[in-house]
């Protein structure tokens, strides 16, 4: 069985995307852009239905640790930003077009 492609470079992937967020938010390390990501995350996710969160989860790479609590006043805006880059705005609207406004202009409005 072949190993599908969006698993083989996740880890690759994933660092680039760490790597937007650090500069977008002028952090200093991929460990405090990885933080300010999954608090960014948890936010949105705790206003949402448990089906948005699994269709919103479908496009986001895995993140695992804990948060720190070192975000810039930006934080929303820019892992909104680079999460549009990373997943196409088109992907992003189509799956929040099933969501409230507030879930749509959270990722959208950036």
């Amino acid at each position: 069985m072949t190993v599908p492609m969006g698993y083989l470079y996740a880890s690759r992937d994933f660092r680039r995307f760490l790597g937007a967020v650090k500069e977008r938010a002028m952090l200093a390390t991929n460990n405090q852009s990885y933080a300010v990501t999954r608090a960014v995350l948890l936010v949105f996710r705790s206003h949402l239905a448990l089906r948005d969160v699994l269709a919103f989860a479908e496009i986001l790479p895995p993140l695992l640790r804990e948060p720190h609590n070192i975000a810039p006043d930006s934080a929303i805006d820019d892992v909104a930003v680079v999460l549009r880059a990373e997943v196409g705005e088109g992907t992003l609207r189509r799956i929040l077009g099933h969501m409230s406004q507030d879930a749509q202009a959270c990722w959208l409005t950036a």
